[in-house]
């Protein structure tokens, strides 16, 4: 799959967790060939999503490039990374962190789950 396609498939499945549904939305995309994933939530109606990735699911080097990438922006919390964004820095940013921080190929592909409640 290339660049352009997956960050048009992000881009709308962002912005249907901040127009539909309700209060619990969330969305993973995860690459099918290595189980790496980024997972964001909304809430209806919100103009911002919480980009939340678990620290369990991030090797030594994977947190090392993830808080360079993001600086200040991200919080770490107990479990996980966080930061809020728009829908359209949302898109950019799942594409860096598969990229940049998982280093996966260009051409990865992406599967989506997603709810909305």
């Amino acid at each position: 799959m290339k660049k352009k396609e997956r960050q048009s498939i992000i881009l709308s499945y962002l912005k249907t967790i901040v127009q539909e549904g309700g209060s619990g939305n969330f969305v993973i995309f995860t690459d099918p060939d290595t189980n790496r994933f980024v997972q964001f939530a909304a809430t209806k109606g919100e103009k911002v999503v919480l980009i939340d990735i678990p620290k369990q699911s991030l090797s030594k080097q994977e947190t090392i490039r993830l808080v360079d990438y993001f600086g200040a922006l991200i919080q770490p919390t107990d479990y996980s990374y966080q930061a809020e964004m728009s829908v359209d820095q949302g898109a950019i940013c799942a594409e860096k962190i598969f990229r940049d921080v998982y280093q996966l190929p260009d051409k990865y592909s992406i599967e989506i789950k997603i709810n909305l409640e």
